[in-house]
């Protein structure tokens, strides 16, 4: 336990080092990194309009209007826990913003989970405290595209009376991982008013690489953070837990 909470302060302690001294401008604003997101297939609407018909109630809610407006990016990572590919650990990334020229995080994970649903595509994966996933197109046992359900993030809002309000808000997302074991997907472009849309005067979705705030929703023991001066991947964002500090990592 004490080796774990010396982890952690280290891992918090070099998250904040990063933020005061990795800033890309005088102001240490965030720094947001375009994360090449594409336009959704036409051929592919057809199928992310079925799932966006079917749980319209709460889509105009002032929570997923919020949250639409907020949301400046998304990463979805599936880490395979064996060559079949049958089970993994599942992990969302949401880059949001609630004041002007910041960045913030919140992390979501799902467990074990049983990748075969992804053949189903009328069983979604649940995340705890945001939403739903499931596979949109399958192609040689890999999910190519997802569907995405938001259902609550930290741009949700509140009643007094009722609690929580409800939010649904879609996204369509490509994986864009060509490894057998690591899926990595990110927020399509679409111009259907349904879907999650381009954050206004932003070329592209977008990613914190230098977090305001972080959120971390059922906490693990340590979460590593990638060092944007490694020259790995801006979409890797991942849990270890084997406290390995090498391939770039602090």
């Amino acid at each position: 336990m004490f080796k774990r909470l010396m982890i952690k302060n280290l891992v918090l302690l070099s998250l904040l080092a990063a933020i005061t001294a990795c800033g890309q401008n005088e102001d240490s604003l965030p720094y947001k990194a375009p994360q090449g997101s594409r336009p959704v297939p036409d051929g592919l609407m057809p199928r992310a309009e079925y799932f966006v018909a079917k749980n319209t109630t709460n889509a105009t809610t002032s929570s997923s209007r919020a949250i639409r407006k907020e949301t400046i990016g998304l990463n979805l990572d599936i880490n395979y826990k064996d060559k079949n590919r049958q089970k993994a650990s599942m992990m969302i990334t949401l880059s949001y913003s609630q004041a002007a020229e910041t960045c913030s995080q919140a992390v979501y994970k799902a467990q074990d989970v049983d990748t075969k649903d992804f053949a189903q595509p009328r069983k979604a994966i649940d995340f705890d405290d945001f939403g739903t996933a499931r596979c949109l197109e399958l192609e040689n046992g890999k999910c190519k595209y997802l569907f995405l359900t938001i259902e609550k993030t930290p741009s949700s809002l509140v009643n007094v009376k009722s609690g929580l309000i409800p939010a649904a808000v879609f996204v369509v997302m490509e994986n864009k991982s060509s490894s057998p074991l690591v899926d990595k997907f990110i927020p399509m472009i679409s111009e259907n008013d349904k879907l999650l849309q381009v954050p206004q005067s932003e070329k592209d979705f977008q990613y914190c690489l230098k977090p305001e705030t972080l959120f971390v929703e059922n906490y693990m023991d340590v979460l590593y953070v990638v060092d944007p001066l490694s020259g790995l991947d801006l979409n890797q964002y991942n849990i270890r837990n084997d406290f390995d500090f090498s391939n770039g990592f602090f």
